[in-house]
């Protein structure tokens, strides 16, 4: 009657606000029947109200009229009457069977017949302050059963199985209605009339004391987990999942399903009579319903990551961090779950899920395979952001590498070159306008550099198809990718090993590409690159070219670029004054092909202390006959050789830079800029 009348007030009160807001009663009748609870729901259900329900008996009647069985004899006979013409078969691939243990019959019919029989006390007894896999480790090295050393494991769906785990069900039942009926009632008291809060605890505190005894109590527990109501999720989800990691869930090993306890399962066939073989059996099936709990509650959490609140999103990802740190059940699982909130739309969510990793990298160091396959999965994941892309490679490049362990830096330079790759053909493909983003690519540029240095010579093999493949990119592709590949090939070379020709000359072909007048945005990037090649690099006359082609292009450059050259050219010169007899008035010393200098003991250094050398005129001319002379001598008979023609003077369209002749060549460029 309170409830009635409760309902009615409310009704009147609905009314009048409906009126109140301009509506009439067909507004009434149409908002009266829609709950306004607390309990906000982040999903919608999935169930849906009248929705028609299936009706499994009248399609068994329909399919029994129909009579397939018949219809099929008849038409077996008729394709054994008619000719079989000879086709050629196509051999279907033939699968090896699983081989599982072979369970004597005997054994399984004594299992089927063993009668369970109800009892008055609890088989399985705790110790003070022990967990049940404590309990359980006791019991196997108590009864000598030997884990581990059956090669073959338990058919899944085998008969074997099927009888023990109906036997099993029953005694869990049994035991589950003994333990209750000994239950303090102070736990009984705090679930029925305390607070959710006290609910809750007063559970938490029946499976710790009891956790077989009160397997439901758990189910209860992960139920309240999974019901979608944000207050009740955070009120019991930290108890649930204290109470896993303190007496459900081993921290040495992962939990078993039922049929994989083989020799546990061998050992309750055998005695399946006597109580030991009873608490065999009970250890068997309650660590495959943990398994199975822990996985429901896995469900739950997993649920709430798609939560729209940002805070219902860090509080599920800090219990599966803790979870992940603390114990091996459901690993992979765990850590995909962090990995993929990397690329949520939050990006407070995006940062705490980095730490997460961070943490638990620092505190397993051993996981960064692991952790590297799982981030480098979701990089190659299609429709992916950029935001998502760059926290990715931002978490790879914060890896510790050691020197001791080289497949992680190795797997991660390979990832790093095949993501580069593909992100310049997938950008092609679409417009060739478009760019790898500039953050992205430092991103890589970073992890290559840190990277690069602990690969070891013998997987310099695996490298070298990569490194080939990004050359390519350098002659195929356009400005902007052939500017990226070069500044990607620098960081990897550069870290490790000095740059070679290759490079070089790529580097300086770039620079008389028609594009560059047009890339305006890119004059920075450039510039960038070049300073940082020639400020490393040792040969003078490469040097001293790159400073030539600079100043020629600036001709036809804009103003911009012209400055940013001089700026260029300027440093340079002050880093290294041997490149300073381009500007100078002063010949500078002389340098030979390749970039060597010149041996001091010449006879023309101008730096010379001793005394002059004078000699006559008619000398000179007779020494100079007399190697005329020889040289025709020497001269082979028969093939007529062209002479091998030298240059003594600069080629600017020399594809190696060190072999221009540039040396004793002046920047006369500048003259005509400054004029």
């Amino acid at each position: 009657m309170v409830q009635a009348s409760g309902d009615s007030q409310a009704h009147e009160l609905l009314k009048r606000e409906i009126i109140s807001l301009g509506g009439d009663l067909d507004d009434f009748e149409l908002l009266k029947k829609v709950e306004d609870g607390e309990e906000e729901e982040w999903r919608p259900k999935k169930e849906k109200d009248g929705q028609d329900t299936f009706d499994d008996s009248e399609f068994k009647q329909f399919f029994a009229k129909l009579d397939f069985a018949t219809a099929k004899k008849s038409e077996e006979a008729d394709n054994d009457v008619e000719e079989v013409k000879d086709e050629p078969v196509e051999e279907e691939e033939v699968h090896e069977p699983i081989s599982y243990m072979e369970v004597p019959e005997k054994l399984i019919s004594c299992v089927s017949k063993a009668k369970v029989i109800p009892k008055k006390f609890s088989v399985i007894r705790f110790e003070e302050e022990q967990t049940w896999y404590e309990a359980r480790d006791d019991f196997v090295k108590e009864q000598r059963i030997a884990e581990g050393s059956e090669e073959k494991s338990l058919d899944q769906n085998g008969k074997f199985i099927r009888v023990l785990r109906e036997r099993a069900e029953k005694l869990l039942k049994i035991e589950s209605e003994v333990g209750a009926a000994k239950e303090r009632k102070f736990f009984q008291m705090a679930a029925e009339s305390g607070t959710q809060k006290d609910k809750v605890a007063a559970m938490v505190l029946r499976v710790q004391n009891a956790p077989i005894s009160n397997h439901t109590v758990l189910d209860q527990l992960v139920k309240i987990v999974r019901k979608r109501v944000r207050r009740e999720f955070v009120l019991a989800s930290s108890h649930v999942k204290d109470l896993f990691l303190s007496s459900i869930l081993p921290c040495s090993r992962p939990l078993r399903e039922f049929h994989e306890n083989t020799e546990l399962l061998l050992f309750a066939a055998e005695n399946v009579d006597t109580q030991d073989g009873t608490r065999a059996l009970l250890f068997a099936i309650y660590e495959d319903y943990a398994k199975k709990q822990f996985g429901f509650f896995l469900d739950g959490l997993d649920e709430v990551l798609s939560d729209p609140i940002e805070e219902m999103k860090i509080v599920s990802l800090q219990i599966i961090k803790t979870l992940l740190e603390e114990q091996p059940e459901a690993e992979g699982r765990l850590l995909n779950c962090i990995v993929n909130k990397i690329g949520d739309p939050k990006k407070k969510v995006v940062d705490r899920a980095s730490k997460f990793i961070t943490d638990l990298l620092f505190k397993h160091p051993n996981m960064q395979e692991v952790v590297g396959y799982e981030i480098e999965n979701f990089l190659w994941r299609s429709n992916q952001s950029d935001t998502s892309v760059l926290a990715g490679i931002n978490l790879l490049n914060q890896f510790v590498f050691s020197s001791d362990r080289h497949e992680v830096p190795t797997r991660l330079i390979r990832v790093y070159f095949q993501f580069f790759q593909s992100e310049i053909a997938k950008n092609q493909k679409r417009d060739k306008k478009t760019e790898l983003s500039q953050k992205i690519l430092f991103s890589l540029l970073t992890g290559v550099n840190r990277a690069f240095p602990y690969v070891t010579d013998s997987d310099d093999a695996d490298l070298a198809t990569h490194i080939n493949n990004t050359f390519s990119l350098v002659h195929q592709g356009t400005f902007t990718v052939a500017l990226q590949a070069l500044s990607f090939l620098f960081q990897a070379f550069n870290s490790r090993e000095e740059l070679g020709d290759r490079f070089y000359n790529s580097l300086y072909r770039l620079l008389l590409r028609p594009e560059l007048g047009t890339e305006q945005k890119r004059h920075t990037v450039l510039l960038n690159l070049l300073y940082r090649t020639l400020s490393e690099d040792k040969n003078i006359t490469r040097g001293k070219s790159f400073i030539k082609r600079v100043l020629s292009i600036c001709h036809s450059s804009k103003t911009p670029f012209q400055a940013g050259s001089l700026v260029f050219v300027g440093h340079l010169l002050n880093e290294k004054p041997v490149w300073r007899s381009l500007v100078c008035a002063k010949d500078g010393p002389q340098t030979a092909i390749g970039g060597l200098d010149q041996l001091k003991d010449s006879k023309f250094d101008d730096d010379s202390d001793e005394e002059e050398n004078f000699v006559d005129a008619d000398k000179l001319e007779s020494e100079n006959t007399e190697k005329k002379t020889a040289s025709d001598k020497d001269k082979s008979k028969g093939w007529h050789h062209r002479e091998k023609v030298t240059r003594n003077n600069f080629d600017a369209w020399a594809r190696n830079p060190s072999y221009t002749n540039v040396d004793g060549e002046k920047a006369w460029e500048l003259v005509s800029m400054a004029n």
